[in-house]
Parts: C-alpha cells; sequence; structure tokens
C-alpha cells in the first residue's frame, strides 16, 4: 500500500476514533451499566476498555501486512 493510502487511512481512523469517544462522553454514570450482547463485555462500562484494545489489534495487523509481513493473527495477540 502506497503512503498515502496508509496516510489516509490513519486520518479515517483517527476521525472515527473521535466520533466513538465524543459520543462516549455524553453518557451518565447508570448508563455505563446498560447491558451488553457479549457475555463477556457484558456492560458498556467493560466494552469501552476493549475498545482500544481493538485499534491496537487493527493497528499492529496493518502494520505488520503493510511492510510485507506474514498475515497477523488476531488469535497470537493478548493484552
Amino acid at each position: 500500500m502506497a503512503r498515502t493510502g496508509i496516510e489516509g487511512y490513519l486520518k479515517r481512523l483517527e476521525q472515527a476514533q473521535k466520533e466513538v469517544l465524543s459520543a462516549l462522553e455524553d453518557l451518565e454514570q447508570h448508563e455505563l451499566l446498560y447491558a451488553t450482547e457479549d457475555w463477556r463485555w457484558n456492560t458498556v462500562r467493560r466494552v469501552m476498555p476493549r475498545l482500544g484494545d481493538h485499534v491496537r489489534e487493527h493497528a499492529t495487523q496493518f502494520v505488520a501486512e503493510a511492510i510485507g509481513g506474514m498475515p497477523y493473527d488476531a488469535s497470537t495477540f493478548t493484552c
């Protein structure tokens, strides 16, 4: 992928992250206890830290593949 493609991707990622954080900062404390459909990340409060992990996992995948390394396997990632 060309450098301009990488830079464009990173800018879109940054904008999406800002939009999510902006929406989340308006949540009231009681809303953090709302249930989700996931058994492991079963409240909004538990999902929020996972968002950061998820972005880092994709960034690692993107960089590994962009520099011509092996395709990234998320099952080997631990945090």
